[in-house]
């Protein structure tokens, strides 16, 4: 691997296989979007055991590349639900032997979702439009599905407020217009 041209950014774009080709600062090694970043993986545990005991933290950039692809197995395998990661939470803490390199991941709360897709017949006319793009039509099934729910759930009726915060442009306020509109004729 080559060394970053004088005067330009020293960070590895590793998706392009070169140096970022940002100009930088007399005196800096990264270009301003990248001086900024500072990778760190926390040691991820259930909180330390005292209140004077902080966490550890280890600079992704002091780690060679084994310990970087035996972090990356273990947080993947964690992600993926395979993990065979516990936390215990024990009275005593007196287990001085303990690995201080592992790195335990608590997923998280196991509950059950139920996974569907509602919609609303007043956005169907809209949605089976073939003028339409990708983009509108994403965004349509986003509003029908919030639609249906609303109507799942009762909120769509009378003495109901509406207020549509977001940078959108009131489409979905248009659509519950529409919908209490058909509704109550």
């Amino acid at each position: 691997m080559a060394a970053p041209l004088p005067g330009r950014c020293g960070f590895f774009v590793e998706k392009k296989k070169r140096f970022c080709k940002m100009i930088v600062a007399r005196g800096n090694v990264f270009c301003g979007e990248h001086a900024t970043q500072v990778y760190y993986v926390e040691n991820i545990n259930a909180g330390p055991a005292d209140g004077d005991e902080t966490l550890q933290q280890v600079s992704l950039c002091d780690l060679s590349r084994t310990q970087l692809q035996s972090l990356l197995d273990k947080l993947k395998t964690a992600a993926t639900g395979e993990s065979t990661f516990t936390c215990e939470l024990d009275e005593d803490d007196d287990d001085d032997d303990e690995d201080d390199d592992d790195v335990v991941v608590v997923v998280g709360l196991q509950c059950d979702i139920e996974d569907g897709f509602l919609s609303h017949p007043v956005v169907q006319e809209e949605l089976d439009d073939p003028k339409n793009g990708d983009s509108a039509n994403k965004h349509l099934k986003q509003q029908s599905s919030l639609l249906g729910h609303m109507e799942a759930l009762g909120l769509l009726g009378r003495g109901r407020s509406f207020v549509e915060f977001g940078a959108g442009r009131g489409k979905l306020s248009h659509w519950i217009h529409e919908a209490l509109r058909r509704r109550d004729p």
